[in-house]
């Protein structure tokens, strides 16, 4: 995840650093249908400490389980 404009989050779309386009983070969240977000983050960025990631992670919880893995 990178910053994106003043709240809102960008996800890398595909593999790697470099992978896919930046997309907004609420692309993600499907309030119409079954759904488990999976994230795999070192918890570290600065979008972490800011509490960001944290808001964003409860808002997408709200109407779908959210799975953070943290190698």
């Amino acid at each position: 995840m990178r910053p994106g404009a003043p709240a809102v989050p960008r996800l890398l779309v595909g593999p790697g650093r470099t992978g896919g386009p930046l997309r907004p983070a609420e692309q993600l969240r499907d309030p119409t249908g079954p759904q488990l977000t999976m994230l795999l983050s070192d918890a570290a960025g600065p979008l972490w400490r800011d509490g960001r990631l944290q808001r964003l992670l409860h808002h997408w919880g709200q109407t779908a389980p959210v799975a953070l893995s943290v190698p």
